[in-house]
């Protein structure tokens, strides 16, 4: 539905989820490792700090209230 009403979607390849590759590029999707051009960047999983782009806005699941040092981290790095 958002390819038809005209929203650019950008789907990072992946082996690992229930829907393929070919799927996504079915629907109008394009299927791309590099984020760069996107100004908005959805997530399941958090993503790994090292790969932030800056002046991106992120959407993305991560168990920061849990204490997990490592989320953080990620969670400064992307308020900073």
């Amino acid at each position: 539905e958002l390819v038809k009403s005209g929203v650019r979607v950008v789907v990072e390849p992946s082996k690992s989820r229930i829907f393929r590759d070919e799927e996504y590029a079915e629907v109008g999707a394009e299927v791309s490792q590099d984020l760069s051009p996107c100004d908005l960047i959805l997530g399941v999983k958090q993503p790994d700090k090292s790969r932030l782009i800056a002046d991106r806005t992120y959407m993305f699941f991560s168990h920061v209230i849990k204490g997990q040092v490592a989320n953080k981290q990620l969670l400064d790095r992307v308020l900073d």
